[in-house]
């Protein structure tokens, strides 16, 4: 019997049947076609979230072409600091190069990873920066968390009501009339540095490394009132303070990296909660100053010392807090302080405190704060007045007749009377030798301010905005030909007559309100031991120094290559 073929059923539910793969669908097809499609949007949504987050970094890098204003070629994430991050280029001659490719421009716009920093190169908009709009720029730094970097709290680095408050109240510590108290310290340091160097009979010396326990001994004095013994003369063990001193101050890379993260971008540093100071020097300093405190307390003795100062100033605050308040709050403005007339040099320093105005609602020298402000002493002070010496030394050395006019003058003022701080008054070549080493090497290569509150840029239509990092570039002006013709010959005689020096263009020590509190400080020390030295010693230029110097890429200052080397020959008294 015939029967018909089956037909296939058609399929009458209605709808769209989709298909990547022709031909008959299994299981395991129709999960292999999800699963490309699901690559395929995940790929794209990626490629979308990588489009917006570079189209966003590219946003952040036209800060400064929006606003009309040159700018240094950046990219992404490390904005113009590549060479810093690589290792190439410390900060401070990173910044130097650039300020020489803007000669025609009074600013120039950079960024250190993806945040704007506006570098100024005109003088008279320094001069409006740093001293006359003072108030929009007062903070050097971004502001610090005390509870994450304890010894970062120096008067350096503080910011707003809390440095103005200290540096009221630091000021008169660092007089002309306290240098002279500190006098005798600091020329028993030198002089035991000299009887060292007659033990090691004519030896090459590597300058930084010898004077910078120098320097350290002359901290552990005035600062701590303890003796540090940096020389090891009696043949002791290497103490903690000079081993965490110099660890702090060592070379390092990632050390440089962070200091400029943290200065651009605190929110990074706060995220990571990583610290400036190794951990040991967190508590190795705080502890040693809260031990001498207590010695102090419980024995009633008082020094002649910064630590002493800060101590006195911590006791009138808990005795200001019973007098004027059942609270124990303190309510004290800047207008009652008293400080001394001191001599014609200290108006400069004295004279800014004018501007700086504070009211003190509470406490702020703390065990951590004191301990903070003597640790600046190693922090801000040692390493760089050691630069600056071994500076001074190898150009002495490496010019003979500008020794030769310095010993001279050294002999003339003591062929009658022993060095004393009038003495070094006398000794006017000497400041002028100093003075072209800061110019050439200026402790502070770069000066940073941070805008406090939007500013108008004055004669234009640039708004800077609250938050943002102002740098000037001091090695860039004090080598600039425009300003010291022949600027890599070293020249005392250039400021033979400090009236012709161009105005706005010198800054040595910084300017304004926060200009450097202990400079009187550091060209003492200077100023001592070349004075000491040179009267018993001729400067040779060894053969261990790599010539042209060379500076460290790692350094946050200006660390030699290799060294500055110098052999000390006993002079013939002529």
């Amino acid at each position: 019997m015939f029967r018909p073929r089956n037909k296939k059923k058609k399929n009458t539910r209605r709808g769209f049947h989709f298909s990547i793969c022709p031909g008959k669908k299994t299981g395991k097809h129709y999960l292999k076609d999800t699963m490309e499609f699901s690559w395929m949007i995940t790929a794209f949504l990626g490629f979308v979230l990588i489009y917006l987050i570079y189209w966003y970094l590219l946003k952040k890098l036209s800060f400064w072409q929006e606003r009309g204003v040159p700018c240094v070629d950046s990219v992404p994430f490390i904005g113009s600091i590549g060479d810093v991050i690589r290792g190439k280029k410390n900060y401070i001659q990173l910044v130097a190069d650039f300020h020489k490719r803007f000669k025609n421009e009074k600013y120039f716009g950079m960024y250190m990873l993806q945040s704007p920093v506006l570098v100024i190169r005109d003088p008279d908009l320094i001069t409006q920066f740093l001293v006359k709009d003072f108030s929009y720029f007062q903070d050097r730094n971004v502001d610090v968390d005390e509870t994450i970097d304890v010894m970062s709290a120096g008067l350096v680095n503080l910011t707003g009501n809390k440095w103005r408050i200290l540096r009221h109240k630091m000021t008169p510590a660092f007089t002309s009339g306290k240098m002279k108290l500190m006098f005798k310290d600091v020329k028993d340091c030198c002089d035991e540095a000299v009887l060292v160097l007659k033990g090691m009979r004519g030896e090459d010396v590597e300058l930084r490394s010898f004077l910078f326990k120098v320097v350290i001994n002359i901290v552990g004095i005035i600062a701590f009132g303890i003796k540090v013994n940096a020389f090891n003369i009696n043949g002791e063990k290497e103490n903690a303070f000079l081993e965490n001193s110099k660890n702090f101050l060592k070379p390092n890379l990632m050390l440089h990296i962070k200091a400029v993260v943290a200065l651009v971008n605190p929110k990074i540093r706060d995220f990571f909660k990583y610290r400036l100071v190794d951990d040991r020097i967190n508590n190795f300093f705080p502890k040693l100053t809260k031990d001498l405190m207590d010695y102090r307390e419980r024995t009633g003795e008082k020094r002649n010392d910064f630590l002493q100062t800060l101590l006195d100033h911590k006791h009138k605050e808990l005795e200001l807090a019973k007098e004027t308040s059942v609270n124990g709050q303190i309510t004290q403005t800047s207008d009652t302080d008293v400080h001394d007339g001191g001599e014609p040099e200290d108006r400069e320093l004295l004279d800014h405190l004018k501007n700086i105005k504070y009211n003190q609602t509470s406490a702020v020298f703390s065990d951590y704060i004191i301990a903070s402000q003597t640790f600046l002493f190693i922090s801000a002070g040692s390493d760089t007045t050691a630069s600056i010496i071994s500076f001074a030394l190898h150009e002495l050395a490496s010019n003979k007749d500008i020794q030769r006019r310095l010993q001279n003058e050294i002999d003339s003022v003591l062929s009658n009377q022993e060095l004393t701080y009038d003495a070094l008054k006398k000794m006017t070549y000497m400041d002028q030798i100093i003075y072209e080493v800061l110019r050439q090497r200026p402790g502070s290569g770069v000066l940073t301010r941070v805008c406090t509150q939007d500013y108008k840029m004055p004669g234009t239509d640039l708004v800077i905005p609250k938050g943002c990092v102002i740098n000037i570039s001091l090695l860039a002006l004090h080598m600039d030909p425009e300003y010291f013709p022949d600027p890599e010959k070293f020249n005392p005689d250039r400021f033979k007559n400090m009236d012709e020096i161009p105005k706005n263009i010198f800054y040595p020590f910084g300017a304004g309100p926060r200009i450097c509190i202990a400079m009187r400080l550091a060209m003492l020390q200077m100023k001592v031991f070349l004075a000491t030295l040179l009267s018993s010693y001729d400067l040779i230029l060894s053969e261990k120094t790599q010539l042209p110097i060379k500076i460290s890429s790692q350094s946050l200052t200006q660390h030699v290559v290799g060294g500055l080397w110098v052999r000390f020959e006993p002079r013939e008294i002529r």
